[in-house]
Formats: C-alpha cells, structure tokens, sequence
C-alpha cells in the first residue's frame, strides 16, 4: 500500500494517459509470464533503474491482446509483436496464456523510472514477417538455413564478422562445494565453477535462442533459454552457450559487472 500511494503521486494524470492502477512485480518475466495483465484492457508498465547513469533498455511484454502502447508523455511509439518461442511457452510450472509479446526500447533515467501505458486495440491485424536477415541503421544480421547466426556486418564501417560455429550448448558438472571456506565455494547464482572442463552438447530440443536488433541501437541481443535439465542423475549442471568466429582480439573482451555497463 505504501508504494502504491507514492506512484499515486508520482505518476501523470493527464487526460491523454490511462489512469495510474495499483502497482505489482511480475516475478516470472524471465518466462513471459505476467499473470495480472493477462486479459486486461489497460494496464501500466513501470520500470525503475538503480544506476546513476541514464539507462538504454528493451522491454519485453508477453501479452495475451494487442495494445498500443504510449510513453510517459502520451505519445504512441512503435513496438515489435512477436510470438513467444515455443520453448519458452513449454517451460514447466508456466501458467501464462499469453502467446506474444511486445518488444520496445525505453531510456531510463539516473536513479529514476518511466512508466509505459498499454490500451487494447480494436479490430487491428498485425503482420508478421519472417525473414533470414534483419537490420537496423547500423547493423545487418544474417541467419543460415538452419537459423543459425551466419554473420553480423557494421553497415557503417563495412566490417563482416563471420560466424565459424555457433549454437553449440556445452554441459559441465558443478562444484558441489559447501561454500564454508573460499576453496569449497560451490558453483550457484553468479558463480560459474564446473567441476572439470569435460564437455558434452546439449540436444538442440532442449534450447531456443532469440537474436533481436532495435532501431538506433547498434548493438545486437542475444537471448537464449535451455530446459527442461535432466536431474535424474542428482548431478548439478553448467550451461553455457559459445560462438566462434575470426576476430583477432588478443584475449580482449567487454563484459558487464553489477549494472556498470560495459567494463574491459
């Protein structure tokens, strides 16, 4: 309730914008799930960002209806509808009915939220396309035959970047430490700690991976989702996913560490 009375205060009430409505945390968006907004006709969207530096972020929504949807200023901005992977619908415990979702890009203030309005529509068909290459101003993505990442190209600077291998989802056997002293550390939430470097791939019926480029990003998103792990052998399990390409970067990579963006 104490929350809820804030956002009563903080979010617009202007004629041009739905109402603000009793807030909740979607636990399961991880699996497009988000069970209160399932069949509704209006519903907000409200995403905070901790950091001290504005933020670029790609919102997903599964949803079971088709919406405009409109910034905090009221505006209408577009937004992709695509369905949700099989996979993802298939996991176990998911009780969704939702079968697509909305994809959009937001920027998010330091230290600050913005809210997004849903509004159903009415009567409106959405054409969906399916292509083997997308692109945005910056980037060409191209796929194989078998939907797999063929190479990405900077449309700017004219650099094709070839995938030699990809999609090959490697197993490991964790750690099973009892983490009392730093050398039991068990492997877990954050801690990557196989338990040998032996490596065995993981059935292709058992993963799905999205590749999603957004208009005036040039960056390209990867996400991926594995399931159901066999745990009948009582054995803890590493999954990772690995790409291979012709890039001479001597050991040098960019990684992310607790939200402060991109760290060499």
């Amino acid at each position: 309730d104490v929350i809820n009375n804030a956002y009563d205060k903080l979010l617009p009430n202007e004629s041009k914008v739905p109402m603000a409505a009793p807030q909740f945390l979607c636990q399961y968006s991880n699996i497009s799930e988000c069970l209160p907004i399932e069949w509704q006709d209006r519903f907000t969207l409200t995403l905070w960002n901790p950091t001290i530096h504005p933020v670029t972020h790609h919102a997903r929504v599964p949803v079971t209806k088709e919406y405009w949807i409109r910034d905090p200023m009221g505006s209408i901005i577009p937004a992709e509808y695509i369905p949700i992977p099989d996979t993802t619908k298939n996991i176990s415990g998911r009780k969704s009915s939702a079968q697509n979702q909305y994809i959009f890009t937001i920027l998010l203030p330091a230290l600050g939220f913005s809210t997004y309005y849903f509004e159903v529509k009415n009567g409106e068909i959405i054409e969906k396309k399916h292509v083997t290459t997308t692109r945005n101003e910056f980037l060409r993505v191209e796929f194989d035959d078998q939907g797999n990442l063929h190479q990405i190209i900077n449309l700017e600077k004219r650099i094709a970047v070839p995938f030699t291998a990809q999609g090959f989802y490697w197993l490991y056997t964790s750690f099973p430490g009892s983490s009392s002293l730093p050398e039991f550390q068990a492997s877990g939430a954050y801690v990557f700690r196989p338990l040998t470097s032996k490596t065995q791939p993981v059935s292709t019926t058992r993963t799905i991976q999205e590749v999603s480029l957004f208009q005036g990003a040039p960056t390209v998103e990867a996400e991926w989702t594995v399931g159901p792990i066999p745990i009948d052998d009582d054995v803890d399990k590493e999954i990772v996913i690995r790409y291979d390409t012709n890039i001479e970067s001597a050991s040098q990579y960019y990684t992310d560490a607790n939200g402060r963006q991109v760290l060499e």
